[in-house]
């Protein structure tokens, strides 16, 4: 059966909620188990995996990838993941402008057609995007300039992975854009490919490189210390090797509740799911 989660409220200990008798002798006593409470539900939080929200928090309202998916989720999630792609070139913009969309094409996500590199950026951000049911909306889809600005005003982290191979010019476009919002302290990029984190680190080296997996066989070194394998094909001899490495990992994306425990279990540092709401909940009552 469907549980409305919109409807449901996270525990009290999450939001703060502390009921102290009217004692006073009592009342101290509960103060010092409170503190002792809270100091050991802290540290471990500190071990429980981050959440990240999945292109955002994406519903019928919300196509994924959108601005408004982004802030919804980020009042669940500290961290939103996404997927940039860029738009054609034009004398303004002669590398082209780093916009936000997971396919390479328009026709799944919004009411145009053809490749993403086809449309310069004015006619990218003028597109409808769609919902998950295929519903053309109001929303527009965002150029990732807006995003960061976003993520800044909300006092939030974004995960950014390049869909495309790029050049070192537009390395240099992407990284631009992120010292300019005031986010390269909240900012990690990730890719599939190795030659992508390079041509960024190559611009600047704090954006810390994150390689995306498809199988837990790919080699993987401190050149890149983040890792995201596909959940599915990770194993735990393989997990504790990378983590020996010193590699935090981050793996994706995980819509099966009974692996979280699992993962929490492996020390994995942060999971990326689709069930943003349900995974701040299980996170709230589990760490």
């Amino acid at each position: 059966m469907r549980v409305d989660l919109m409807k449901r409220t996270l525990p009290a200990v999450a939001l703060g909620v502390l009921a102290l008798p009217l004692n006073p002798y009592t009342a101290t006593e509960a103060t010092a188990q409170t503190k002792a409470e809270t100091k050991t539900r802290a540290k471990t939080a500190a071990t429980c995996p981050i959440g990240v929200a999945h292109r955002g928090r994406v519903t019928d309202a919300q196509p994924e990838n959108s601005l408004p998916a982004f802030k919804d989720a980020w009042k669940y999630m500290t961290w939103a993941e996404t997927d940039i792609h860029f738009s054609r070139a034009s004398s303004a913009n002669p590398n082209g402008v780093p916009v936000l969309m997971h396919d390479a094409t328009l026709n799944r996500t919004t009411n145009g057609s053809g490749n993403v590199s086809s449309l310069y950026s004015s006619q990218f951000v003028a597109l409808k995007m769609k919902s998950r049911t295929g519903a053309v909306t109001s929303i527009h889809p965002p150029t990732l300039a807006e995003a960061l600005s976003a993520a800044k005003t909300a006092n939030k982290y974004m995960l950014l992975e390049t869909k495309t191979r790029i050049n070192a010019a537009q390395a240099r476009e992407i990284t631009r854009r992120i010292i300019s919002a005031g986010m390269l302290d909240r900012v990690r990029m990730q890719s599939f490919n190795a030659a992508d984190l390079k041509q960024i680190k190559a611009v600047e080296p704090r954006l810390a490189g994150g390689l995306a997996l498809l199988t837990y066989d790919q080699p993987t070194t401190s050149a890149h210390p983040y890792a995201a394998p596909k959940a599915t094909a990770m194993t735990k001899a393989r997990t504790d090797q990378l983590q020996a490495k010193g590699i935090k990992l981050t793996p994706w994306t995980v819509n099966d509740q009974s692996a979280w425990p699992v993962l929490k279990s492996w020390r994995v540092d942060a999971i990326i799911t689709d069930l943003v709401w349900t995974y701040a909940e299980w996170r709230s009552a589990a760490c």
